[in-house]
């Protein structure tokens, strides 16, 4: 059995993101999707005073433009305000010192201009690195732009799924759902397998929460469970919630 996850690049992702990775054999990247503004230039983490803000990359491009033919600003200055943002917002945070060295890492692929050129580009680097972090580097990862031009969305993923000899798909317990018409996915010999993290995301200490008395924020991005509980922190949040064939 080879098991698939197919999704779009996302910008420093969320948990779930990586469990999902964790349930597969190859990861299949949709790297010529259509931008839209929600996890593909940003993403959220909290403030020095506990409240979720967004870390965005200033793409200023319109919905609809393909991810990879979006080029990075000339002007790579908004890395060096994400970095001043974690110092401020995580200093105090249990792994700072021990992980700021990473996120470094990938500040450093934001800012390097003779490296990625397009957001695609930057986003599969950081999301590369994010996974061996998570001690999923061992996964295949795909750029779906090489292997299947097909635009419907069930069609392509079963195309996508067939071109690497996958016969499961991963999916979560959100948009994806509703986007494909599962039916069809099985209906052509594909199972489908799913890792419903959101509806039970499992809990850990977020420091500027916890000093303020405020309950905790599901969703974020993977580096507030890594400034805040670690590298194995990561790797066992991850595995915490057991997938299920649909």
């Amino acid at each position: 059995m080879i098991t698939a996850f197919i999704q779009q690049p996302y910008f420093w992702p969320w948990l779930g993101y990586l469990a999902k990775i964790r349930e597969s054999d190859i990861v299949i990247l949709l790297d010529d999707a259509d931008y839209r503004r929600d996890h593909l230039a940003r993403t959220r983490v909290l403030s020095s005073a506990g409240i979720p803000i967004y870390l965005s990359v200033p793409i200023g491009a319109s919905r609809g433009t393909p991810l990879n033919t979006m080029e990075l600003p000339r002007n790579r200055g908004f890395a060096e305000k994400f970095r001043s943002t974690i110092s401020v917002s995580y200093g105090r945070a249990n792994n700072f010192r021990r992980e700021i060295g990473f996120i470094n890492e990938l500040l450093d692929i934001l800012e390097d201009d003779q490296g990625a050129q397009t957001l695609a580009q930057s986003n599969v680097l950081s999301l590369r690195a994010i996974a061996s972090k998570a001690g999923l580097g061992r996964r295949e990862f795909v750029l779906a732009s090489k292997l299947s031009g097909i635009a419907e969305r069930t069609c392509r993923t079963i195309a996508l799924c067939r071109s690497v000899g996958a016969n499961t798909l991963v999916v979560g317990d959100g948009g994806m759902l509703h986007a494909h018409r599962l039916e069809d996915i099985r209906n052509a010999g594909i199972d489908v397998v799913q890792v419903p993290y959101f509806s039970n995301h499992p809990r850990y200490e977020q420091i500027q929460r916890r000093r303020l008395g405020y309950d905790f924020i599901a969703g974020l991005s993977t580096i507030d469970a890594l400034l805040n509980v670690g590298e194995s922190g990561v790797r066992k949040l991850i595995g915490e919630v057991q997938s299920a064939r649909l």
